[in-house]
């Protein structure tokens, strides 16, 4: 009976630290989506450029078919607040031999200004930041 405790036990941590591993790959990849989003100078090119930081910073961590990537629905343009939100399931309960027993979703987002220390627009110079004080 205690050897059955004992590794129901350890089951449990290992799934839990499963899900704060989880968590801080997202918001890594959340914080990389961002910086690559918002040095881009086109939207197309800042979608592109955040999936591809996103995949990379995710790394070795989990295939990533099971990331979800919501780009920014706000318009795209300087001193303009972009919102990423990642998602990804993580199998709530691993048993050997038996499989997983149910999923989690962890979800992170993160929030960042397109462009306001950059030179936004030509006719800017380079030292001026384009956003409104």
């Amino acid at each position: 009976m205690g050897v059955l405790v004992f590794v129901t036990g350890v089951l449990l941590a290992v799934n839990a630290w499963a899900v704060v591993d989880t968590r801080t790959g997202l918001d890594s990849a959340a914080y990389s989506y961002l910086r690559a989003y918002t040095a881009a100078s086109t939207r197309g090119e800042a979608v592109a450029a955040g999936i591809a930081a996103a995949t990379a910073s995710m790394g070795g961590r989990t295939a990533t078919t099971r990331l979800r990537i919501e780009a920014p629905a706000e318009p795209f343009g300087p001193c303009l607040p972009a919102t990423v939100t990642l998602r990804m399931t993580v199998p709530a309960v691993r048993v050997p031999f038996l499989g997983t027993l149910g999923e989690t979703t962890v979800t992170a987002t993160e929030t960042d200004m397109v462009q306001p220390y950059g030179r936004a627009r030509p006719d800017q110079p380079e030292q001026e930041s384009p956003c409104p004080r």
